[in-house]
């Protein structure tokens, strides 16, 4: 006689293989994904470490006269303190 499990035990282990497949593709994808959301985020470092150069050099050629710290710069002093608590 025909064991009749026989054939669910050889659907369950083809539904384990699709499965374990699934789950590697989608490790791989997201693998692939993380890779070149890395990628594409050292060439935009990469791209701003160039203009920050071109602005130093920029900055470096043109002498601006530097602010002295008087009165309008600098920071009052207050005589309440810092705590916003009401009163009591």
């Amino acid at each position: 006689m025909a064991n009749p499990n026989f054939r669910q035990d050889g659907d369950k282990n083809v539904l384990n293989i699709v499965v374990l497949w699934c789950c590697c593709l989608f490790f791989f994808v997201i693998c692939g994904y993380g890779l070149y959301r890395h990628h594409t985020l050292e060439q935009r470092v990469i791209v701003l470490e160039k203009q920050f150069e071109e602005f130093r050099r920029g900055a470096a050629k043109v002498e601006e006269p530097v602010l002295k710290p008087g009165p309008e710069l600098s920071r009052k002093e207050r005589d309440v303190g810092d705590c916003i608590c009401p009163p009591g």
